[in-house]
């Protein structure tokens, strides 16, 4: 009975990680018709996306209060109705203030829910924790690359964005639903003890700064590429956004394929081993990618297969090295990870219109190979700790 209760949250996870990918990333394939729906210029939909964002890091930083308060299953339920209502309100929008709004309501949701996803996921499989959150972040990579060819197809087929949203918000809705008779486990202890250990300030430990230093870096590197490759190849190689946009697709697509085969790697050579060695592989294989320009772009294409474990990996680190309050320290250190992740993205664009594409290009694989030192140095810290 406990195993089938376990297996069944399991697949609810596996199913929102889809779900969540797939209702994100079809922002960048309606952003047209969106922005001629209702006469937007570019600078509006920059509003759109920081606003966004913002609601999601507010979300993340919220989530572990919210957690302890009311309970992981609660909380998850919160979370997808939370979607759903944002999906329902972009739906049916009357004016872009009022998508605006939805997709506000969406993120708060989906800030909740990465929470969740990134605490429960560990404490589900002791044994093959590696496998797991490796597994359910392949979901994220799986789930992208399905919403946006669907949505791509859609739009050829007639469909407009507000159709799109209806029927997401149906599907949000019947997993909302889904969330009030699932059965998570309880982290460490009981969610009542959790809830009731010594306050703790997290600003004061050592290693929360050290994982929210490396993490925004490893994000920012993945995240960085993804947003001004394409870019970058059209403004210095002259390149199609077609053709730039088969590298950055192949990237993603390895980084999918990579989560999905990467726990059965960081089990055999450990997680910070795996780490370290994927941040520094994948940021090496950028730089001789865009040295070796041409076909030499596959080679940033590969980098996803070696990068993909960290982030995963990095998650299921904080749960071990945190011993309390799990759920409390996650939200917080991904909430300065995706804040600082945000502004390392912005400084992209300074050093681009200060110094040029040919400068900005690198500011990605350094990040990368900074995390891998930040890593390096946890790593002494747990050894020299006996961790």
């Amino acid at each position: 009975m406990e195993r089938n209760k376990r297996l069944r949250a399991s697949l609810t996870l596996f199913i929102l990680m889809f779900s969540v990918a797939f209702v994100e990333n079809i922002k960048g394939v309606i952003i047209p018709q969106i922005k001629a729906s209702y006469h937007l210029n570019a600078t509006n939909i920059s509003f759109m996306l920081t606003l966004s964002a913002l609601a999601y890091v507010g979300a993340t930083y919220l989530a572990g209060e919210i957690i302890e308060s009311f309970g992981r299953k609660w909380t998850e339920a919160l979370g997808i109705g939370l979607a759903a209502l944002g999906c329902a309100i972009m739906g049916f929008s009357p004016s872009f203030s009022i998508f605006i709004l939805g997709m506000i309501i969406l993120n708060i949701g989906f800030g909740f829910n990465g929470v969740i996803i990134n605490v429960v996921m560990p404490a589900m499989f002791v044994t093959y924790q590696s496998i797991a959150v490796n597994g359910v972040h392949f979901m994220y990579g799986f789930g992208a690359t399905v919403g946006q060819r669907l949505a791509g197809y859609l739009i050829g087929q007639g469909w407009t964005f507000s159709m799109m949203y209806r029927y997401l918000m149906g599907i949000m809705a019947v997993l909302a639903l889904l969330a009030c008779f699932i059965y998570y486990p309880k982290v460490n202890s009981d969610e009542a003890k959790e809830s009731s250990a010594p306050p703790l300030n997290p600003y004061r430990q050592p290693y929360f700064w050290l994982f929210v230093s490396a993490m925004s870096l490893y994000v920012f590197a993945e995240t960085g590429l993804g947003n001004w490759l394409v870019d970058y190849l059209k403004v210095t190689q002259k390149m199609g956004e077609n053709q730039g946009s088969q590298y950055i697709a192949t990237f993603f697509m390895l980084l999918a394929l990579g989560r999905l085969m990467g726990g059965w790697v960081v089990d055999r050579l450990g997680k910070l081993r795996s780490i370290i060695g994927g941040s520094i592989i994948g940021s090496v294989l950028i730089v001789v990618g865009i040295l070796l320009k041409g076909p030499g772009y596959y080679c940033v294409s590969l980098a996803g297969l070696f990068y993909s474990i960290v982030f995963p990996t990095s998650v299921l680190m904080i749960s071990q090295v945190f011993k309390h309050r799990v759920s409390y320290m996650t939200s917080k250190i991904l909430t300065l990870t995706f804040a600082g992740s945000m502004i390392l993205n912005q400084l992209v664009g300074w050093v681009t219109d200060q110094l040029g594409f040919n400068w900005s290009i690198y500011m990605m694989p350094v990040a990368g190979l900074t995390a891998a030192v930040i890593y390096l140095v946890i790593q002494a810290r747990l050894q020299a700790t006996k961790y």
